[in-house]
């Protein structure tokens, strides 16, 4: 059998096979360091107000992910020119700490052809520094931007959807400011581009029309360079749902020849209209809105309470029927081509309703026969609201256009039998981070806000349609705390039965717990399949080497960018979770 050829080292004479160099691993370890020259303590810099680390640009980095690893690699100066990168992993710290550690194998060509790897670790200290947005935000008129949106009418239902809609999609996440004024809000953005984002994102959800202006703040002629300030005015429109509108001659007949009075059923980037006593349904975009402007009538403050004597259905109108199919419903006849076929006009039926004023019960007998679009939910001995056209004094114009103004227009079924439902909920609504207006709101302007918001909820529990567009947070942070609740409620109700009290609402709308996110849950978190493990410790760290990736195992595992990071403790890892 060959036996290869062995020397002596020349250092400290241990028994060697031969190599260039003629020294033993231990003694080219102890002279030879190839890491020299490698920084082994390097600091980054870390904004403790919105969480990033200075890279540059400022990026979002959690601890232990593979863009803090990316970070790390890039502050280290000549990693891949003096050595190649073979492997790096983190090294567990203490969150409070302010240390991050990394091991790194690196590989290198000494004494010709001889391969030499040796691991060490470089240590990060993490240092404060305040990023430039932040300073921005926390200077008055550093601003380049501001969206003024505003709606002229006194209630302030539509922009309480339109918080929890900016919630819902991330939109408000770069904002400055958010300043609270009595038509509206104001926006305040450091470049006009998110300004402009926004005024996209709003456009596709509500009917508004745009305005902008720009001022000159500053000029330098050497450059050839000017500083704006840009002001970009949002109306929506002043229709919102349940108002009575009335539409022009013209406008009636580019629709199709729809009745002048018709009810806002619906109001997303287009108003929906009905016309409960035909059920003819049409969409007014807007553009045409403000061209034509439609006179408002009669408004959500107006509605009148109402009790159902009788209903009977007129004809269920089904969009998926044959077209060769017979209907004997003359009254729906020819709806299949006039109206859209979508799910909101099937929720639609026709239906002939006898009702009373509810004030009027036990006084005199005066009862109403009108026809509505309720037919689906309305039933006997229900209560709803509706437009008493009786009472209410309409001007000459309208009484001229339309010469069957019926008596009474139903508009939606109320739950007056439902006691205590703000204590009832089970979830709450987050709002924005908003300034107050500047003078010192009034008594009446304060009542008048959570009436508001009180509608606004139970809208949120009585529609599910609504309810599919916004978040809903659970409102207790603990089962205890649940089950306490639950439990005074439940005592409540008893002591009122045993009183003789009336007896709750059997088809009150409740929202399930599973409609409900926790406190601190990520609304978009997704799941990255091609890039996550079957173990979440494995990752394939790419594009910090020239070479090929490599597979990095860690002491605590990297996490996937998309995944919220845990929860960081003390005054270095406090982090504010958005929603």
């Amino acid at each position: 059998m060959h036996t290869a050829a062995t020397i002596l080292c020349c250092m400290c004479g241990v028994s060697i096979e031969s190599n260039p160099a003629n020294m033993c691993a231990t003694c080219l370890q102890s002279r030879v360091d190839i890491t020299e020259g490698i920084p082994k303590q390097i600091t980054i810099f870390w904004c403790r107000n919105c969480g990033r680390y200075q890279r540059p640009p400022w990026v979002d980095a959690p601890l232990e992910s593979k863009e803090m690893l990316a970070l790390c690699l890039k502050k280290i100066k000549g990693l891949n020119k003096e050595v190649k990168l073979i492997d790096a992993a983190f090294i567990w710290t203490e969150p409070h700490s302010r240390r991050i550690k990394v091991k790194l194998t690196v590989q290198k060509e000494i004494f010709n052809s001889i391969i030499m790897q040796q691991v060490f670790v470089v240590e990060f200290v993490v240092a404060n520094m305040q990023c430039t947005d932040c300073q921005r935000s926390f200077t008055e008129h550093t601003w380049t931007a501001v969206v003024q949106v505003r709606q002229h009418r006194k209630h302030k239902r539509t922009l309480f959807m339109l918080e929890q809609l900016l919630i819902r999609h991330n939109i408000c996440n770069n904002v400055i400011q958010i300043k609270e004024v009595p038509d509206g809000l104001d926006f305040y953005w450091n470049t006009k581009t998110d300004a402009l984002h926004m005024i996209d994102f709003l456009k596709s959800v509500l009917p508004i029309r745009t305005n902008q202006g720009k001022k000159l703040i500053s000029q330098d002629d050497n450059n050839n360079t000017k500083k704006y300030k840009f002001s970009l005015l949002i109306e929506i429109a002043a229709a919102a749902r349940e108002d009575l509108i009335m539409l022009s001659p013209k406008l009636t007949q580019q629709l199709g020849g729809v009745s002048n009075l018709m009810l806002v059923h619906r109001v997303s980037n287009a108003i929906h209209l009905v016309d409960p006593i035909t059920l003819k349904t049409a969409e007014l975009i807007a553009e045409r809105y403000f061209h034509d402007n439609p006179r408002i009538v009669l408004t959500a403050d107006q509605l009148v309470e109402y009790t159902v004597i009788d209903i009977e259905i007129i004809g269920e109108h089904d969009y998926n029927r044959p077209k060769n199919s017979y209907n004997n419903n003359k009254l729906n006849q020819g709806l299949t081509a006039f109206n859209k076929q979508n799910a909101f006009n099937a929720k639609l039926c026709l239906a002939e309703v006898t009702v009373a004023r509810s004030s009027d019960l036990g006084i005199n007998d005066t009862q109403f026969v009108c026809m509505t679009h309720l037919g689906r939910l309305l039933r006997a001995g229900d209560t709803c609201l509706g437009y008493d056209l009786v009472k209410h004094n309409l001007t000459e114009d309208v009484l001229s256009k339309n010469h069957n103004v019926p008596d009474v227009i139903l508009v939606r079924k109320t739950y007056p039998k439902a006691k205590r439902r703000p204590e009832r909920r089970q979830w709450k609504l987050k709002m924005l981070n908003k300034e107050a207006a500047d003078r010192a709101p009034k008594k009446g302007d304060v009542e008048r806000y959570e009436r508001e918001m009180e509608q606004f909820m139970q809208d949120i529990e009585e529609d599910p349609e609504l309810r599919s567009k916004i978040n809903l947070y659970k409102r207790f942070a603990n089962p205890q705390e649940e089950a306490e609740a639950l439990s005074r409620i439940r005592a409540r109700d008893a002591r009122n039965q045993a009183m003789g009290g009336d007896e709750e609402e059997e088809d009150l709308p409740e929202i399930r717990l599973e409609e409900l996110l926790d406190e601190l849950q990520q609304v978009n978190i997704k799941d990255d399949e091609d890039t996550r493990d079957e173990d979440m410790d494995n990752w394939r760290v790419e594009d910090f080497t020239a070479g090929p990736s490599y597979e990095v195992q860690s002491g605590r595992g990297i996490r996937n960018m998309n995944t919220q990071a845990p929860e960081r403790q003390g005054g270095f890892e406090d982090d504010d979770i958005e929603v």
